[in-house]
């Protein structure tokens, strides 16, 4: 034990003393390995992480895109009009739903606050297998226009604002203006294509007169069983080849793409792009561990001749041993002159120790470092 706890001083020793290499090696592997762990944790959660949904292979997302870009390279929404149309005219989807996010006014005791919020249809939780935490979700009548005012509070919001003792069900929440009351809490770490999402509010806007061009509607459904991607695929891009001949001025040179969860979100080029970003933050892993070989090299260079040999000599009997304690203050002339002297020839490299107990005998230990001469050269 007396040992290790030398090991110990000596290694805080020399960290003071190298305190610039010290704090160079540790400032640059903890940038880096804390790059690495935000960076993979982002990636993990985007590509590894199951989904928390019911079947996820099974839902398709819907986006529209110009004719004229890659397959499955355009954004992932459309418009509130266009996803009317497609529920009332597909035959392969089991279920439908759609989100939207939005920002929502929030009126507290004392003022209005911005909040992160999605405004969803009734059928969007069902169709993803989700129940409320606690009460429930969206009922169909509270899906359509002028129906009742309620909302959902996602889980992390709830703890924020209520506490976890607090049953907030029944109260009334003034949103953008209006009161709603609170129906449900979402699971913990429920979220959709986005994080932070506090509030749910159902949709209640109708599709009729619903400007086309306002694409900020994320469509999915859940496909029949029998059905696979490519009939959904090709029905719904046949379904939108219909709309775009009777809505020429906001569909002409549009199509539709079908994205499975499970596959395509995050597109290709996402993946590509997380996977550019985990290999640079890598190789800024690595570069920090060459440098910091680099600076230990270059130290220990410095320190050749203190760290080439170190000459220990032990001393011990087992004689009947004394209490350490006052062997400890108990040290005469000869021993501080040797600690002295020993502290003027060699500094903190070296060093004196006594190890005893009762019935345990006596053990002196002195450690001094020694400098190996060169070799003399030999001739041929």
């Amino acid at each position: 034990m007396s040992t290790f706890l030398q090991d110990i001083r000596f290694a805080v020793r020399t960290l003071k003393r190298g305190w610039l290499v010290s704090t160079a090696a540790i400032v640059s592997l903890a940038l880096a390995i804390g790059g690495n762990a935000a960076v993979f944790s982002m990636v993990d959660a985007f590509l590894f992480r199951p989904l928390p949904y019911l079947e996820p292979d099974c839902v398709v997302l819907f986006g529209e895109r110009e004719k004229d870009q890659p397959e499955n390279s355009g954004s992932l929404s459309t418009s509130l009009a266009t996803y009317a149309d497609l529920v009332e005219r597909s035959r392969n989807m089991a279920s439908w739903g759609a989100v939207r996010p939005r920002t929502l006014s929030v009126r507290g005791s004392e003022r209005a606050e911005a909040i992160s919020g999605v405004v969803a249809t009734p059928g969007f939780f069902e169709l993803l297998g989700v129940t409320a935490w606690r009460g429930r979700t969206f009922l169909p009548e509270e899906g359509v226009e002028g129906g009742r005012r309620v909302a959902l509070l996602g889980h992390a919001y709830w703890i924020d604002n209520y506490g976890e003792t607090v049953d907030p069900l029944g109260e009334v929440l003034t949103i953008d203006g209006e009161p709603h009351e609170i129906i449900g809490i979402l699971p913990e770490g429920f979220e959709f294509l986005t994080s932070n999402q506090d509030i749910w509010i159902p949709l209640q806007e109708s599709p009729q007169g619903s400007p086309r061009d306002r694409r900020n509607l994320f469509a999915i459904a859940r496909m029949a069983e029998g059905s696979s991607t490519e009939q959904v695929r090709a029905e719904m891009r046949g379904v939108f080849e219909r709309l775009e001949v009777e809505y020429p001025e906001t569909l002409r040179n549009r199509t539709l793409d079908a994205y499975t969860l499970r596959h395509d979100v995050p597109t290709t080029q996402t993946r590509l792009l997380f996977a550019l970003l985990q290999g640079t933050v890598f190789l800024v892993l690595m570069i920090a561990c060459v440098n910091v070989t680099n600076l230990l090299l270059a130290r220990g260079q410095d320190r050749s001749r203190e760290i080439a040999l170190r000459t220990v000599l032990e001393v011990g009997d087992d004689g009947p041993g004394a209490d350490p304690t006052v062997v400890a203050g108990a040290k005469g002339h000869g021993i501080d002159l040797l600690t002295r002297r020993l502290a003027s020839l060699y500094g903190a490299d070296a060093s004196l120790d006594f190890q005893t107990a009762p019935g345990d005998g006596f053990r002196v230990t002195l450690k001094v470092p020694v400098e190996v001469a060169d070799a003399p050269a030999t001739g041929p």
